[in-house]
């Protein structure tokens, strides 16, 4: 008799593992690491006050909350992840910050307008993601005209020393090149697209990890109207 085998959709995966990881706190032990590359990213986008902000796979929230704080309370930023454990935390945490809500979606089919967003973010996340090119032009068709997407993570392939992390990580990902990464963001349709390191500079004999030499992607929807 041969067995059965069920197949598990990687959405349905990730929902189970980040919701794990909402339980045991993991999404507040990763803002440490992350917030360096977070504050690195920052310098790059250029928030204005009336920016209209999207973080997909925001996690705990923390981002999107510190993004808030830089833009007008009229303005608005949302979360987004696929994780309804993480989703309950963010709301909870930050419930007292008017310009700021959270959604639990994926990030292939998020239930938001088009042209919605001036600014979309993806920190340490967009690795995950089953269909990539259906992540970018999902964030294609909620960003504004002349909107910009902005991605940053560790794992690829120009940081093969960061690789390791992988077997940490447990899951499903995707491992790609600056380059491939570039391709395939100008093939979806965004402009402008730039790519480049941030390094973080160890002491001798420090530890290297992950995060030391992160990509920065970011490109620019087609401003049609000019």
């Amino acid at each position: 008799m041969t067995a059965k085998v069920t197949f598990r959709p990687r959405s349905t995966i990730l929902r189970h593992e980040f919701n794990l990881w909402a339980e045991n706190d993991r999404g507040e032990t990763l803002e440490a690491p992350h917030r360096m590359l977070f504050e690195k990213s920052l310098e790059k986008m250029n928030l204005a006050t009336h920016d209209r902000i999207l973080e997909v796979g925001c996690g705990g929230g923390w981002a999107s909350q510190a993004m808030a704080e830089r833009v007008a309370p009229e303005s608005t930023v949302v979360g987004v992840d696929i994780s309804d454990g993480m989703i309950r935390r963010a709301s909870a945490r930050f419930a007292n910050v008017s310009n700021l809500k959270f959604i639990c979606a994926g990030a292939e089919h998020m239930p938001l307008s088009d042209g919605a967003f001036t600014k979309i973010f993806c920190l340490e996340a967009f690795f995950f993601f089953e269909d990539q090119e259906k992540v970018l032009r999902e964030m294609l068709r909620v960003a504004a005209p002349g909107g910009e997407v902005f991605l940053v993570f560790g794992l690829h392939k120009d940081y093969p020393e960061g690789l390791s992390a992988v077997k940490e990580i447990r899951l499903p990902v995707h491992i790609r090149s600056s380059a491939e990464y570039q391709d395939m963001l100008r093939r979806i349709g965004w402009t402008d697209v730039r790519a480049e390191t941030f390094v973080r500079r160890r002491e001798p004999g420090e530890k290297t990890d992950v995060h030391d030499r992160a990509l920065f992607l970011s490109g620019r929807k087609p401003n049609f109207a000019r």
